[in-house]
């Protein structure tokens, strides 16, 4: 569930985001299989390692583990395609954690799925499918030399580079951002750089400044030309419109300025996407109606549905991106939506919730290694909620507070590469760049053919 604050509050607690879209085509070989192996009580690195033939510091550098030590409920990536049943795992057991049938794992193996498995044995687990895709990383400008040493460090990630951000003014006047040297850079690196525009303003991503903006014909057409004029003047390849938080009676508003930007920009060849929160109808959830999924979806290039959020910081604990609701999001989505212009934005980061002494939260954000850091330190084993395969734990600070800390891990990222296959759409969204998650790196590098303009 997509809430105002929450961007914002990612933005100026990270200052450095990103967004990693991708688009699906077929035919290009696979590199490297993976099978995801599952931390139990006793388990050592050593042991793992042991186990399917791999040193310790190969398992650590793939998963980006900075100690030795692991927790149980922890999930592993193992460069192998054939995974080695435990004492006590079903066929059903291993067929979920790699989020495909049973009856595909049972005919892939020639054995029947009730059939009992016994431990030891080694089960062929079928790969993501091959795909051919294109990336983009959305990040904020800190500085000349750390701009650069970001372009340069995942240079070989990225199609697109999203500028975040530009906003308007209550007269459709756009903010000026120091980002000529990441256009420049981009550009040389063989990636597109875009313009991300926003309604954000002192007060967040503002419902009041866009239904000014949106309504006024006047200062709707001015932020529209000088939109225009900032793709021109700074050589952008297109623009993403990120406005969030806008209130149900501007629907008809919203979809007029875009049907205008697109007027105005597709002639000369600009691109047009938009970022919109996850919806499962038209009106539902309500809150959200201000996204004509339908009517948007025939303005832009790229559609990209931000799909987490159920919790928040300023919420309840619970999953950022829950597997049904995300498949329920899609199921509508396809439906008023060419394929070919969807994006699943994928929740690339943790969430911290701290309880006080009163038993109310506060939500902080950060990284999805942090919290794998966070779990071992604490010695806190991880528990994957089955129900919305999503990961997470509990642990005590040095102040005696509990917090609890849902994520994403192998496991969770592994189902939702698998979507995108599932439901042939455009390809895939989420936060990345200065958020490390290896797990995701390697899947994303090494299981796809990354494609440069």
């Amino acid at each position: 569930m997509k809430r105002t604050t929450v961007r914002l509050f990612l933005i100026l607690s990270m200052m450095l985001s990103s967004i990693f879209s991708v688009h699906v085509q077929h035919g290009q070989a696979n590199s490297n299989p993976y099978v995801l192996y599952e931390v139990k009580s006793g388990d050592s690195l050593w042991k793992v390692s042991k186990r399917y033939g791999y040193s310790v510091e190969t398992i650590k550098k793939l998963n980006g583990l900075s100690q030795n030590t692991i927790v149980p409920g922890q999930s592993l990536l193992i460069p192998s395609d054939t995974y080695i049943v435990l004492h006590g795992e079903s066929l059903f057991d291993i067929a979920f954690r790699h989020s495909i049938p049973i009856s595909l794992l049972a005919q892939h193996n020639h054995i029947k799925t009730h059939d009992a498995i016994s431990p030891g044995r080694k089960i062929k687990v079928p790969q993501i499918p091959n795909r051919s895709i294109k990336t983009g990383g959305y990040f904020v400008p800190k500085g000349y030399e750390a701009d650069l040493n970001i372009i340069n460090r995942y240079s070989p990630l990225i199609t697109n580079i999203g500028v975040f951000e530009y906003h308007p003014n209550w007269n459709g006047n756009l903010s000026s951002l120091s980002a000529n040297h990441i256009i420049k850079e981009a550009w040389i690196k063989h990636s597109y750089p875009v313009a991300v525009v926003t309604n954000l303003s002192s007060r967040g991503f503002d419902p009041d400044m866009s239904h000014h903006l949106l309504t006024n014909q006047a200062t709707r057409k001015n932020l529209i030309n000088n939109i225009d004029r900032l793709l021109r003047t700074h050589d952008y390849k297109g623009v993403n419109i990120d406005f969030e938080g806008l209130r149900p009676q501007d629907r008809q508003a919203f979809n007029q300025f875009m049907k205008e930007l697109r007027q105005k920009l597709k002639p000369s060849g600009f691109t047009i996407s938009i970022a919109v929160p996850p919806k499962q109808a038209d009106h539902y959830p309500e809150y959200h109606s201000a996204y004509d999924y339908k009517t948007l979806g025939k303005m832009v290039d790229q559609f990209f549905i931000m799909a987490y959020d159920w919790h928040w910081p300023g919420g309840s604990p619970g999953p950022i991106a829950p597997y049904q609701k995300v498949k329920e999001t899609l199921n509508y989505a396809i439906k008023v939506i060419p394929k070919n212009k969807i994006y699943l934005g994928i929740a690339m980061y943790a969430y911290d919730w701290r309880y006080d002494q009163n038993g109310k939260t506060k939500g902080q954000a950060y990284s999805q290694q942090l919290a794998i850091d966070k779990a071992v330190t604490y010695g806190s084993p991880i528990i994957y909620d089955l129900a919305s395969r999503s990961p997470h734990f509990v642990y005590t600070d040095a102040n005696g507070l509990m917090h609890e800390v849902w994520f994403e891990d192998a496991r969770s990222i592994w189902s939702k590469y698998r979507l995108v296959a599932e439901y042939g759409i455009a390809g895939m969204g989420g936060w990345q760049l200065g958020l490390p998650f290896p797990q995701a790196e390697t899947l994303l590098k090494d299981r796809f053919h990354i494609q440069k303009p």
